[in-house]
């Protein structure tokens, strides 16, 4: 049976697939991290980059590396 709604078919993809976020999802995450901590909507793009830069995130780091290869 087809899933029906946008719901059913995100559960259904979710739940068949163990892999890792991405690193795009993870940058999301982290970014919601950031803005949540700072307790604000707003933020320079220097004073973001910064934080990021603070967070150890081994994950981007390999990817990088990856990269670079």
């Amino acid at each position: 049976m087809a899933p029906t709604h946008t719901r059913d078919a995100r559960a259904a993809t979710s739940c068949s697939t163990r892999r890792p976020p991405s690193l795009g999802v993870r940058l999301l995450a982290d970014l919601r991290t950031l803005f949540t901590a700072a307790s604000t909507g707003r933020m320079h793009t220097a004073e973001i980059i910064t934080r990021l830069r603070a967070i150890d995130d081994d994950s981007r780091r390999r990817h990088r590396d990856r990269r670079t290869r």
